[in-house]
C-alpha cells in the first residue's frame, strides 16, 4: 500500500517499492480480521478489513494517476521483486512512468536488509547524484550567462 501512496506525491522524487495500484481487489478477497505481522506501539495486535475500507481505498486508485507531470513522470523509480506474489504492478508502472526507472530485483514482496542495502541504497545514491549534477550544471550555467555580459 506505501507504494501506491508514494506515487501520489506530487513534485518529489521517490521509490516506489513493489507497488500495489489496486490494493482494493486484493483488499475484498481479505474481508474480516487479521493480525498485524509486526508489534505495534499502541499495543494493538490486530486490524480489520471492511468492505467501506475497500470502497475507500478504490475511490483513492481512481484518480491515483491523474496529473501527473513530466517531472512525476522522470522522476518516479520503481522496485519489483522477481519472486513477488502478491503484487504484479510492472506493466502499469510503465504505462505511466518512465520505463527506465522500472528495475527488478532478486527477491519477494517485502524488502530484507541484504536488498536493501545492495538495491535501494545505491539507488538512492544514483537519484542524490543527478539531482547534485543537476544543480551544479543549473550554478554553472547561471555563472557563465553572467559573465557574458
Amino acid at each position: 500500500m506505501g507504494g501506491m501512496f508514494a506515487g501520489q506525491l506530487r513534485g518529489y522524487r521517490k521509490i516506489l517499492v513493489n507497488p500495489a495500484f489496486h490494493v482494493s481487489e486484493f483488499m475484498r478477497t481479505q474481508i474480516g480480521v487479521h493480525e498485524f505481522l509486526n508489534p505495534r506501539q499502541d499495543g494493538k495486535t490486530q486490524y480489520e478489513i471492511t468492505s467501506e475500507l475497500c470502497d475507500a481505498y478504490q475511490a483513492i486508485e481512481k484518480c491515483q494517476f491523474e496529473d501527473l507531470s513530466p517531472f512525476d513522470q522522470n522522476k518516479t523509480y520503481a522496485l519489483f521483486g522477481k519472486n513477488d506474489t502478491l503484487v504484479h504492478g510492472h506493466d502499469e508502472f510503465i504505462a505511466h512512468y518512465k520505463k527506465d526507472n522500472a528495475r527488478w530485483f532478486e527477491g519477494e514482496h517485502r524488502l530484507n536488509f541484504e536488498i536493501t542495502k545492495d538495491i535501494v541504497v545505491p539507488l538512492i545514491h544514483k537519484i542524490m547524484k543527478e539531482e547534485i549534477n543537476l544543480k551544479s550544471a543549473t550554478k554553472l550555467f547561471s555563472v557563465l550567462l553572467a559573465s557574458k555580459r
